[in-house]
């Protein structure tokens, strides 16, 4: 009976209201009053007395597992609750309790720190090699960062590339995150991901001289810099025997479809296809001395051009009587049909532009002839 006269007044006090805000640090500015010879039950009353700011904790919990205060059960719960109260509210905390609270401190600190590197990448750089690359890696393997770039260019390079962009590590410590590269089996980067990784850094850095301790990559690293930047031949030829990718970047980003000439015979047809490709320009065509690459340059220069191109409708490609010569001359040259190539054909384009006559008589099929004059007379 005296046991069940104590719980009354317990729950008589739970439930006037008093209850604790929980913390997980320590507040010293309260102060608890000490248990002396008080039961936990008693001492428990006055803490409850204390804290009675909102509905959810100190006393609130011990009224809600009211089962547990049966004999050293309901003893040993409510010493519980009063060391998490005093730890919690007065600064009285056990070692256990200010492990804990290390461990929390550490923890939370650690995932607000993950939150600012995902907005931050380049905050990586400021970490010790060890730190700084697990920290580049984390960050590329929470953003899918090889698969995103890999999808927007499957070429290896520009993938390399975009991952150095988005990651925003420095020039200097660049080398250093090549092992990430190793992670990543899906670009087929095997046993030369390390010389891949140092050409794909000398590409974005634009560092000709880097290239040079990429290995089986010397040759297309100095090509990749030689198409998008300042490089002449006489940068290509430091490149030695792997100078041919450097020349045929250089002859295309200039469309000087002479320095062909200077490349192995082997790579000559690709370097025209490469000049012609970026050129549209058909007197570069004529150049070409390649019938297949002659005559798919002037296809892509037409349908660069012409904004309504097909094989039998030059009508609004804008071309020139000397533009038709051109084709006639590659025609003639290289003995070939395609509908792009008669020059018929182009100067009948030119007569539905201007609506000329004359450009009619210019046409050498009889009956292409007689169709352009009914057109021009008709519209005219």
């Amino acid at each position: 009976m005296k046991y069940l006269l104590i719980l009354t007044v317990v729950v008589a006090v739970l439930l006037s209201g008093c209850s604790s805000n929980d913390v997980s640090t320590p507040n010293s500015s309260s102060d608890c009053p000490s248990q002396g010879l008080q039961s936990n039950l008693q001492y428990c009353i006055k803490l409850c007395m204390l804290d009675k700011n909102s509905v959810g904790s100190f006393c609130d919990k011990i009224c809600m597992q009211m089962d547990n205060l049966d004999g050293s059960s309901g003893s040993k719960f409510l010493q519980d609750q009063i060391q998490q109260f005093k730890c919690s509210n007065c600064a009285e905390c056990t070692a256990a309790q200010l492990t804990r609270i290390a461990e929390e401190k550490k923890n939370k600190e650690s995932a607000d720190q993950q939150k600012v590197l995902e907005a931050n990448p380049e905050l990586c750089n400021n970490q010790s090699t060890n730190d700084m690359i697990d920290c580049f890696r984390s960050y590329i393997q929470r953003n899918n960062l090889f698969e995103v770039c890999n999808k927007k260019s499957s070429e290896e390079f520009d993938t390399a590339i975009c991952v150095f962009e988005n990651i925003k590590a420095r020039k200097d410590v660049l080398k250093d995150i090549c092992d990430i590269f190793k992670d990543f089996n899906s670009l087929g980067l095997e046993k030369q991901r390390n010389e891949f990784c140092l050409a794909s850094i000398a590409v974005f850095n634009k560092d000709l001289a880097s290239c040079d301790e990429t290995g089986q990559y010397k040759g297309t690293c100095y090509a990749k810099i030689a198409s998008n930047n300042s490089v002449g031949l006489i940068d290509c030829d430091k490149a030695g025997i792997d100078y041919v990718g450097c020349y045929i970047a250089v002859a295309a980003r200039t469309k000087n479809i002479s320095i062909c000439s200077e490349v192995p015979s082997t790579a000559k047809v690709q370097c025209m296809q490469q000049v012609s490709m970026l050129a549209l320009d058909l007197n570069i065509c004529l150049q070409i001395t390649d019938a297949d690459t002659a005559s798919g340059c002037v296809s892509n220069f037409l349908s660069k051009t012409c904004p309504t191109y097909t094989d039998s409708n030059l009508q609004d490609c804008n071309m020139t009587g000397n533009d038709c010569l051109i084709i006639s001359e590659i025609r003639d040259k290289f003995q070939r049909a395609e509908n792009w190539l008669n020059p018929d054909i182009c100067y009948y384009g030119i007569a539905k532009k201007v609506l000329s006559i004359n450009e009619c008589e210019k046409i050498i099929d009889i009956t292409i002839r007689q169709q352009c004059k009914e057109l021009i007379t008709h519209a005219t």
